[in-house]
């Protein structure tokens, strides 16, 4: 019996400190120089995007081609990054007389004996250090004459990830940026001549034997066999591996690395892809990365955690053991029983913590081990090969020179071959197509000339990453199942019933949800309604005519639900102006949590605001007493002294005596011989009573109330008693009293 790869998306917080100032200047392949302002400015704002707790990134559509390590191929950044500057930078004078700014955790690839070079933090580093530059397309080192530690002089600083090598020339220094993902791979590319790996698209594949070599060699010799054949980590940005809505349940993804900053514990990010692993049920390990980080800590490269963990200072140990506790308990919160994996007894309760680095390569042999184990005891059944249909899931739609619209796809359950046909979600429905080739790169040791870096295969098997070409991509919605057709007619409708559920009309009255792909769109339908938002329409793509239509319709019955929420998604200037003269609100975010945050804060907000113009036009409650010695003039109109005992009192409204007789109407109030619009408790103040005869229906030390109308007593009682003071809620209770001895009934 043979298994397939077990499907492994990363999760969780994104390393983007590791930035430098907008004037560093930093060189494309063609070697024009551009400042990183500039640079994110030109390629950063057309293409997708994202918030971050602090800045954007941004997956360009025309990405800058960096300069690299001299002998490898550039690649396209596929990130650029614009965060907020840090309250401290690194200024680095060097000996080719260059001036550097980076953020204080920025490692550098400096000279450590002989030829080895090890990656230092820019705030480490220290006059005399030798740090990798480069001259004229040749390696060198640069001497620093300079290291100190500056406030910054600008409000953002720029970050490039630029695989595969993740260095960039800035300022002839090569500056580095490594995700944990990439540590895993350079973590078996060290330990293997070959490595054994192979980058697919939107995907890399782990085999089995280099994961043996590495860990044997870390861990030594290995207790159980491994059946599984590798592992195939999901490398593609945002959350594309959620997109699978298969009627069977279950994620794309068989499991997940949720990534925690172990400096900062569980952040928005986090919260959120907890969210879509709690939607699509997908089992997670958790890396609790940056221990390097720890004050004090001693790194021992690629060590497994237990070896790296023994050689910390007992004091330093503590202070990682109790990072995990908090962990836990952030944990614990979101609903998930977790405990560092050496001490977990049941893999089924307990969510598994792998203390790890992404820069130094600790912890990595035991997450590799820990993601295999859990896949061979737990999943054998779902990753049995068999010989069935095609079926995949499109990452994301690319624009390739050449080819125009494909689609880069995980293929999970099958086989695919060229030729077949396939059916998939178009913007316009459920459509076929033949595939027209089948395209995939090279492994990492075989890639020479990027314009070279595909090759066509006929035929492809679960599990992997491949590029496909076929008619109609350009119409492809990311997130789509693609299914082999077996029976197109049948086929056209699992697909329509699969998306149907996220894409359609739902209750007749409630928000217009847009997303940019299917998974992301499921994740946001679910929280939606878990916050008890009811929604009338969801659908894919950028705000259009039609949802503001859509809303438009909604906020004439209710215009709290009048309103759309655009996740991942924009609307253009034309849509906005349409939705204004509507007077239909659209809210965008990247951030789910905060999306939703922001419109029930704006509920919140619009609600109050009518509660108070509405509290504001009711009649108030007031209790006055007539004081016996101040009767200033008897009759047309009656002038005397009060005193206010609750509530409060205003012109215009009428007075009633304790039988709930009118009295007349309070027609002027004045406080030391000035008018005043109103008078609340405790002040004593003039009024003339217009019809108010003092001796006939007014009396010395007599208590008066305000006459509240039925409808706005029934109102002050019912939505607002908790607005009004003590004292004039029971002005309004003695009110109720009088106007229920005529009437049981009255404002109830």
């Amino acid at each position: 019996m043979s298994y397939r790869e077990p499907i492994v998306v990363v999760l969780g917080h994104v390393d983007h400190g590791k930035c430098v100032a907008p004037d560093t200047i930093i060189e494309d392949f063609e070697g024009h120089v551009s400042t990183a302002e500039e640079i994110f400015q030109k390629h950063g704002y057309a293409g997708s995007k994202k918030r971050i707790s602090d800045g954007i990134v941004t997956s360009p559509v025309n990405p800058p081609i960096l300069r690299t390590i001299p002998g490898t191929n550039p690649t396209p950044a596929t990130h650029l990054w614009k965060r907020v500057a840090p309250p401290r930078m690194v200024r680095l004078v060097l000996s080719n007389g260059e001036k550097l700014e980076t953020t204080p955790e920025h490692p550098f690839p400096a000279l450590f004996a002989g030829s080895v070079h090890l990656l230092k933090r820019a705030d480490a580093l220290k006059t005399g250090d030798k740090i990798l530059g480069t001259s004229g397309g040749n390696l060198k080192h640069l001497v620093v004459e300079e290291a100190a530690i500056i406030p910054p002089r600008y409000g953002c600083v720029y970050d490039f990830t630029a695989p595969p090598t993740h260095f960039y020339a800035a300022q002839e220094v090569f500056l580095h940026n490594t995700s944990l993902l990439d540590r895993m791979r350079g973590t078996l590319v060290a330990s293997r001549e070959a490595g054994g790996i192979t980058q697919h698209i939107g995907a890399t594949v782990f085999p089995i034997k280099a994961i043996e070599e590495t860990c044997r060699l870390l861990l030594g010799e290995l207790k159980i066999k491994l059946e599984i054949p590798g592992l195939l980590f999901i490398d593609t940005p945002g959350h594309a591996a959620f997109s699978n809505l298969r009627k069977r349940g279950g994620s794309v993804a068989d499991m997940a690395i949720l990534v925690v900053d172990i400096m900062k514990g569980v952040q928005e990010q986090t919260k959120e892809s907890i969210q879509l692993l709690r939607t699509r049920k997908t089992p997670f390990v958790v890396a609790a990365n940056k221990i390097d980080m720890i004050t004090g800590w001693k790194p021992v490269a690629n060590a497994p955690f237990a070896k790296t963990y023994q050689s910390q200072q007992k004091v330093v140990a503590e202070d990682l053991d109790n990072r995990i506790y908090n962990l836990m308990g952030d944990l614990s919160f979101l609903g998930f029983k977790s405990d560092l994996y050496t001490r977990i007894r049941s893999f089924t309760e307990t969510v598994a913590i792998v203390p790890v680095s992404a820069k130094t390569g600790e912890g990595i042999p035991d997450l590799l081990l820990i993601l295999l184990g859990l896949a061979q005891q737990f999943m054998k059944k779902q990753l049995t090969r068999k010989d069935e249909r095609g079926e995949a899931v499109i990452l994301e739609v690319v624009e390739e020179e050449g080819l125009g619209a494909t689609a880069n796809i995980l293929l999970h359950s099958g086989k695919l071959r060229v030729g077949d046909r396939i059916v998939f979600l178009s913007r316009t429905g459920p459509t076929t197509s033949k595939v027209k080739a089948l395209l995939m790169p090279k492994p990492l040791d075989e890639i020479r000339d990027p314009r070279d870096r595909l090759k066509s295969v006929e035929e492809i098997r679960a599990a992997a990453g491949i590029k496909l070409v076929a008619e109609g991509m350009e119409e492809a919605v990311a997130g789509s199942p693609v299914l082999q057709v077996l029976n197109e007619l049948e086929d056209l409708r699992k697909v329509a019933e699969e998306t149907t559920e996220f894409i359609m009309s739902t209750d007749k009255i409630g928000v217009v949800i847009k997303a940019d792909a299917l998974g992301t769109l499921e994740a946001a339908v679910q929280y939606l309604r878990e916050k008890g938002v009811l929604i009338r329409l969801a659908d894919v793509g950028d705000v259009s005519k039609k949802d503001v239509v859509e809303a438009h319709v909604v906020r004439q019955k209710d215009e709290l639900l009048g309103v759309i929420l655009a996740y991942g998604v924009k609307a253009d200037p034309e849509i906005e102006r349409e939705a204004a003269s509507k007077g239909v609100r659209i809210f965008e975010n990247d951030v789910l949590f905060r999306l939703v945050e922001e419109y029930q804060n704006w509920v919140e907000e619009t609600t109050r605001a009518k509660q108070m113009a509405e509290f504001e036009s009711l009649t108030k409650p007031g209790k006055i007493k007539v004081l016996k010695d101040f009767i200033f003039r008897r009759s047309e109109p009656a002038i005397v002294g009060v005193e206010v005992l609750g509530g409060e009192i205003r012109p215009g409204v009428q007075l009633v005596n304790s039988m709930g007789k009118v009295v007349g109407v309070l027609s002027q109030i004045q406080d030391r011989g000035q008018p005043v619009s109103n008078a609340k408790e405790g002040a004593k103040v003039a009024i003339s009573v217009k019809d108010g005869v003092v001796g006939r229906n007014i009396h010395g030390d007599e208590i008066l109330y305000v006459a509240v109308s039925e409808r706005d007593a029934r109102q002050l009682l019912t939505n607002y008693a908790t607005m009004l003071e003590p004292n004039s809620l029971k002005a309004l209770d003695e009110f109720t009293e009088i106007m229920r001895r005529k009437n049981p009934l009255w404002a109830r």
